[in-house]
């Protein structure tokens, strides 16, 4: 519910819990990217019924991050060094959303070719974790102040679903090392995922939006640091 209101699915502390509760490497990979597709087409569908949705920014970042999420689903990595990188990105990213935006502050814009090289990165990251993608590409869109808030966890949740799907394709093999109670993790993340979305596309202010993708994106990446 919580991810699900900045447009996010999840993944970073679905994996976190199952971490903690010693499920095997093979399980945590395609039960967490199946949960995210789940999660972030709700939350799409509740972001895009309110308009906050740019096909225009989303499309140069799909069209590379799909194939680069592929190929990460290929590739089997040690986890150790990739998670302090990535840890100290995120936790610098969630210091940067302590900073108040100024009102009525312009948008800068964002070339396709810029947009293309973030998906790339993004789309072989997300591929190779089992993340979607948005707690990454989220902070960029916010640093750079290139969209509001409320349309970037609309273009999230989309990149978040088309690279969740082809992080899944890149490692279908993994599907029958899926967690046996998966209907019921299924279940829950839905109804938390529609809750979450409904609350961040119709009724939470850009304030409040901001301060539950700090404690995310901190929490996240502390996580990764610990882990």
């Amino acid at each position: 519910m919580i991810y699900a209101s900045v447009g996010h699915a999840g993944a970073s502390a679905y994996l976190a819990v199952m971490a903690f509760m010693n499920f095997a490497p093979d399980v945590m990979r395609p039960t967490a990217l199946t949960l995210n597709i789940l999660v972030s087409l709700v939350a799409f569908v509740n972001y895009y019924r309110k308009s906050f949705f740019d096909f225009e920014r989303f499309w140069p970042l799909a069209i590379t991050s799909i194939p680069m999420a592929f190929v990460g689903g290929t590739i089997l990595i040690r986890p150790a060094v990739y998670n302090i990188l990535i840890g100290l990105a995120l936790v610098s990213a969630s210091v940067r959303l302590l900073i108040k935006p100024k009102e009525n502050s312009s948008f800068e814009p964002v070339g396709r070719v810029t947009l293309m090289g973030i998906g790339a990165a993004i789309g072989l990251l997300s591929g190779l974790t089992g993340i979607g993608g948005g707690i990454f590409l989220t902070p960029i869109f916010v640093f750079f102040n290139w969209a509001p808030i409320k349309l970037i966890a609309g273009i999230s949740s989309a990149f978040i679903l088309v690279n969740s799907i082809a992080g899944l394709a890149g490692n279908y093999n993994g599907l029958q090392f899926i967690s046996p109670h998966w209907i019921y993790y299924a279940a829950v993340v839905l109804v938390g995922g529609a809750l979450g979305s409904l609350y961040g596309a119709n009724y939470a202010r850009n304030l409040v939006l901001r301060r539950i993708l700090f404690f995310i994106l901190l929490t996240a990446g502390v996580k990764m640091l610990l882990t």
